[in-house]
């Protein structure tokens, strides 16, 4: 689902405050006629503004004002985070306009760098969760945990992304069931590879945890995220490097 999608259905003179709450997304089930839950598109908004230099944000329907001591601290924090120098492609641009998908993205490095392991959609058990963890997206051969998702995927998105890598890499250091499973993925690419991950506790310092932000600037690829999402990466950077991980950001940009 697409901001983008909705306003092509809604002519410019009709988009008002009241007609985005008024309009509706539904959920349906498979097979299922009846939506099992529905929201405004008011709800389902998250917009960042500024305004007579104070710093406001719109989430769930509710409007929050960003302390502004509160956001230079994060953003100093985030300037902090190393950027990661990988050799990664850009980012495609279909003839739609639209980007790259991220499972096509990734299927494209490997196939281009054939040293990096593709555990992208594959989830490794973990205790505690009943659906698994990925273990990372792509696995280089230094050992670079590269979790992968687009800058157009909005707040949440990313936040969920940040917050994965560091269950991931939690778990690679305390579940050794999670750790036998990403061997056994590793092994079925090939045999060799399963020596990236081993049985016993690893050495955090061993692996950087990088974040691949598609789609976001090179140069400074952390500042230019909403907020909510600088405050999850900060967070999550911080708690990757109490655990002795190394930790850094890389911003993919796109190609035509």
């Amino acid at each position: 689902m697409t901001l983008a999608s909705y306003l092509e259905n809604i002519a410019e003179d009709a988009l008002t405050v009241e007609t985005i709450q008024h309009n509706k997304v539904f959920a349906y089930g498979d097979d299922e006629d009846k939506p099992w839950k529905k929201w405004s598109i008011y709800d389902c908004l998250v917009f960042e503004t500024s305004h007579e230099g104070r710093r406001f944000v719109l989430t769930a329907g509710e409007w929050f004002e960003i302390d502004r001591n509160f956001a230079d601290q994060v953003g100093r924090v985030v300037r902090l985070i190393p950027t990661a120098k990988l050799p990664l492609p850009s980012v495609l641009v279909k003839q739609d306009g639209s980007l790259e998908t991220e499972p096509d993205y990734n299927q494209r490095v490997v196939d281009e760098d054939g040293s990096i392991a593709l555990l992208d959609r594959r989830a490794a058990r973990c205790r505690g969760t009943t659906s698994g963890i990925e273990v990372c997206d792509l696995l280089s051969e230094d050992k670079d945990l590269i979790h992968v998702k687009h800058r157009k995927g909005g707040s949440s998105s990313l936040s969920h992304l940040f917050a994965q890598a560091r269950m991931s890499a939690e778990a690679l250091l305390r579940d050794a069931d999670f750790r036998q499973d990403a061997r056994r993925f590793l092994r079925e690419i090939r045999p060799s590879l399963q020596r990236r991950i081993p049985v016993a506790k690893p050495d955090p310092k061993d692996y950087r945890v990088v974040f691949a932000i598609l789609g976001a600037d090179p140069d400074d690829p952390g500042e230019g995220l909403p907020f909510f999402s600088q405050l999850n990466l900060v967070r999550n950077y911080e708690a990757l490097l109490a655990l002795g991980y190394q930790v850094g950001v890389i911003g993919v940009p796109t190609e035509a």
